[in-house]
């Protein structure tokens, strides 16, 4: 760099000051974006692994029991994870209700990280023994 007889000019000090601004923003922008993305990825992890415990249980529980309304499918939540049940009887095409063998069953899984709401997404059949 330059130097004046004195020591550094005015310029120069200025330089380094913008240097040194612009480089630490740009690291404190990249360790945000990778910190929130390690956030998205262990809230997906542990996401998966509620839809898995509650597709166990609607696996052990008997054909009846399975129903929006039956809370002993769902796992213990923490706080920022919902799930959502929903329950279908899948029909026959001429049969009527008495036919009701096949439950669609879908289970989804709200979480949300900073301003965002992410959802995961699973479907299995419960068929009547």
């Amino acid at each position: 760099m330059l130097k004046g007889k004195k020591g550094f000019t005015t310029i120069d000090v200025l330089l380094a000051v913008i240097t040194v601004i612009i480089f630490t923003s740009i690291i404190v922008s990249l360790m945000y974006n990778v910190r929130m993305e390690n956030l998205r990825i262990t809230s997906k992890l542990q996401a998966n692994v509620l839809l898995t415990e509650t597709l166990e249980n609607i696996g052990i529980a008997k054909y009846e029991e399975v129903d929006n309304s039956n809370a002993n499918l769902i796992p213990d939540l923490n706080e920022s994870f919902q799930i959502k049940l929903n329950v279908l009887p899948i029909y026959n095409e001429g049969s009527g209700e008495s036919q009701n063998l096949i439950k669609r069953v879908e289970v989804t899984v709200y979480y949300s990280i900073g301003d965002k709401i992410y959802e995961e997404t699973i479907q299995r059949l419960k068929i009547k023994e």
